[in-house]
């Protein structure tokens, strides 16, 4: 989930990592020795490099801000030797609030795209405390948000939906699972789920034996639905599979199209013949037009180098896109996770939204003979 970049922000997070090393060194080591001094500033350390991996690393405002909060409270547990010489004592204390005013700088970069700047910090921060108790106090907040569920429950009101349902299990593959609660259904989740974080092999399994199993739910709700730019049939692609060979449609509304369950077959579903082998250098084209009448799966082993795997315990790779050209020229461009692409997802037919996904459902998409046979019985009804 790592897309957004603000080169500043990490040069303010490394500059406050090493002045709270050289803090630690200078106070740790400053004879006589605390074994308590190290065991804090170990504590320190392993907190920096957790709020470092989930929020710099992911970077966007409600994420990084994590990393400086914490920033600014970490150097007041380090402990120290009181009774250094008084140079020492004197850059110690100056690295401190070097340390605090690394940390409110980058606070304010964050800050910056919500109005919070240095002449108006205390204003807004003493109106939102304000707000905050008046919403607590306010007995109009409990109404207020009882007419925005109502708001809600009309807008995501799926009354077909609903009635071919019933009582029976759903299970919905979007990052909008309110919505079933929304009409009171029958939420039978998958392990895993939200697509977008069953990010390795092991989680993607896991989802994929839960609908190769008899636990698998009877209606599936399927919104094509992707973030930071990945392409969509990658997320969770052993169950996707499962879903498309196993469910039938049955109908549409409001943007979700309803799936039934007809097993046509059991366990995960066959990689098939393999039809090519390549190992390609990055930028490389690779030309399947000769197997463009086939239904593909395409399956990616992106592996790090020593060197890279290193790299990515203290920071990220680079993004990885897979570009795309189709037959008529059309360029498009998707970000792939490497642990994600290694079992296989559809590539051909090239389904990309949800329009697509309901056309190849109703035959529109001519290469996938199999599925049209099942489209008879969908109709449009929303």
């Amino acid at each position: 989930m790592s897309l957004h970049f603000t080169p500043s922000l990490i040069k303010f997070a490394i500059a406050y990592i090493g002045i709270i090393i050289l803090m630690i060194l200078l106070g740790c080591l400053t004879k006589p020795w605390k074994f308590e001094r190290f065991v804090i500033a170990g504590f320190i350390m392993l907190g920096l490099f957790l709020v470092w991996k989930s929020s710099v690393i992911r970077q966007g405002i409600g994420h990084v801000k994590i990393f400086f909060n914490f920033a600014l409270i970490a150097p007041f547990f380090l402990d120290y030797n009181r009774n250094m010489s008084a140079m020492r004592l004197l850059t110690y204390r100056t690295l401190r609030y070097m340390a605090i005013f690394t940390a409110l700088a980058g606070l304010f970069v964050v800050l910056g795209s919500t109005n919070y700047q240095p002449h108006n910090f205390i204003g807004k921060w003493n109106e939102k405390v304000f707000n905050n108790l008046h919403t607590l106090f306010n007995l109009q907040h409990k109404e207020n948000n009882e007419k925005n569920f109502v708001n809600f429950k009309q807008q995501y009101d799926l009354p077909n939906i609903r009635k071919s349902v019933g009582q029976s299990t759903v299970d919905i593959f979007s990052w909008e699972q309110g919505v079933l609660f929304l009409n009171e259904l029958n939420w039978h989740p998958r392990p895993v789920f939200q697509s977008y974080t069953a990010y390795t092999p092991s989680l993607i399994a896991t989802n994929g034996d839960f609908y190769a199993s008899d636990k698998a739910p009877e209606f599936v709700i399927l919104k094509l639905q992707a973030i930071d730019r990945q392409f969509p049939l990658m997320n969770d692609a052993e169950a996707i599979k499962i879903v498309l060979r196993d469910y039938q449609p049955v109908l549409s509304e409001k943007g979700y199209l309803l799936l039934k369950r007809k097993p046509r077959g059991q366990g995960f579903v066959s990689k098939g013949e393999r039809l090519l082998t390549r190992q390609i250098k990055i930028d490389e084209l690779l030309d399947i037009r000769l197997m463009s009448h086939k239904s593909l799966l395409l399956s990616l082993d992106i592996r790090k180098s020593l060197l890279g795997h290193l790299y990515t315990l203290l920071y990220r790779l680079p993004e990885v896109y897979l570009e795309i050209v189709a037959t008529d020229g059309t360029k498009m461009s998707y970000r792939v996770i490497p642990k994600m692409t290694t079992s296989g997802f559809v590539i051909n037919p090239l389904i990309r939204n949800q329009a697509q996904l309901i056309g190849w459902y109703k035959g529109l998409m001519h290469s996938t003979p199999k599925i049209n046979k099942t489209s008879q019985n969908f109709t449009n009804q929303a």
